[in-house]
């Protein structure tokens, strides 16, 4: 059961995170980035398969995965809400 877990984590985690499309900005010589902490997130996390409901009912809304960074303290249910107004923040 740990295991089969665990996949279904890991799988999430590397789906959002880890594939061709991901950037991850360089910091300059102070050691800063040059996009806000919001605009940072939006760079780096990614969503998978948001219009599939059984994926966001399996994942418990971890499909909206910038959604999730933004906005930490908002339930899962609105993550598919706040999901349509991503692109119009700059993402």
């Amino acid at each position: 059961m740990y295991l089969c877990k665990s996949m279904v984590g890991v799988v999430a985690l590397v789906s959002t995170h880890v594939d061709e499309d991901a950037h991850f900005p360089a910091t300059d010589q102070d050691g800063n980035l040059s996009a806000t902490g919001a605009m940072h997130q939006m760079i780096v996390t990614k969503d998978f398969s948001t219009e599939r409901k059984l994926a966001n009912f399996l994942y418990g809304g971890f499909t909206h995965h910038i959604a999730h960074h933004l906005f930490p303290g908002v339930g899962h249910t609105y993550y598919p809400y706040i999901t349509q107004y991503v692109p119009i923040l700059g993402c």
